[in-house]
């Protein structure tokens, strides 16, 4: 995540509340649930299973540096479940990315000492969040500062919005690509309002989109008929060597 710039949604806080409070008194859905293929359906191949599987060899702190660009790094909040997304993609599409494809989502700092103070600010404050809202007297007082469902942003805030993501890909050869996808709005309003909308309409009316049914995701369903709308609303979706 390069830049992020939007409004609370109340009811994006009230779902990750209603998991935490599902999850927190049940340890088999906690253990699905941080499955990174927790959404692949069927056997995965050996190799993909076993990197899903395997213990964690060590505590991570969440901070990290990335090697081409020198860029520090905190751990995106929803990374754990845009990372799902992505692999059942892979796996609905048969793989094409490879059994061993790893997947991951970061938040940029920015480099040098300050980017680093500010990726282990970020981590840190991620972390606390996501024990607040776990453990049930502390969720009880952040309840009474956040927002509720149906409450959100004021309509400057959304006019500010902003946000651009970069996905660097790099694959077995070495061969490196970055795509950036962003847009001028709110990401968590008036730029999902346009998603969503675009989604509908591609379904609809778009002859190329996938002739299958079933729980898709939306490069499984759409790609690149999803782009192309997208773009003729201002956003940026490319793609290029790194």
């Amino acid at each position: 995540m390069r830049s992020l710039r939007g409004g609370l949604s109340g009811g994006t806080i009230d779902s990750m509340r209603q998991q935490l409070i599902q999850v927190s008194s049940d340890p088999g859905l906690r253990a699905r649930v941080s499955r990174p293929l927790a959404l692949v359906d069927g056997p995965a191949p050996e190799s993909a299973a076993r990197r899903s599987t395997q213990p964690r060899r060590r505590v991570t702190t969440g901070i990290s540096r990335d090697a081409r660009s020198g860029i520090w790094q905190a751990r995106f909040a929803m990374g754990g479940f845009n990372r799902q997304i992505v692999l059942r993609s892979n796996a609905l599409a048969g793989w094409p990315y490879g059994p061993a494809f790893r997947y991951r989502e970061v938040v940029d700092t920015g480099r040098g000492p300050i980017g680093a103070a500010k990726a282990a600010v970020v981590s840190a404050g991620t972390t606390a969040f996501m024990i607040a809202m776990f453990l049930a007297p502390t969720r009880r007082v952040l309840n009474r500062l956040l927002p509720d469902p149906g409450q959100g942003p004021s309509e400057q805030t959304m006019r500010r919005g902003r946000f651009l993501v970069e996905v660097v890909a790099e694959t077995t050869t070495g061969a490196c690509y970055r795509t950036r996808i962003g847009a001028d709005c709110d990401p968590g309003y008036s730029g999902t309002a346009v998603m969503l909308g675009e989604s509908a309409l591609c379904l609809a009316l778009d002859g190329d989109v996938a002739d299958r049914a079933g729980v898709l995701t939306p490069m499984t369903a759409m790609g690149e008929a999803l782009a192309v709308r997208l773009r003729r609303h201002d956003f940026t979706v490319s793609t290029a060597p790194a």
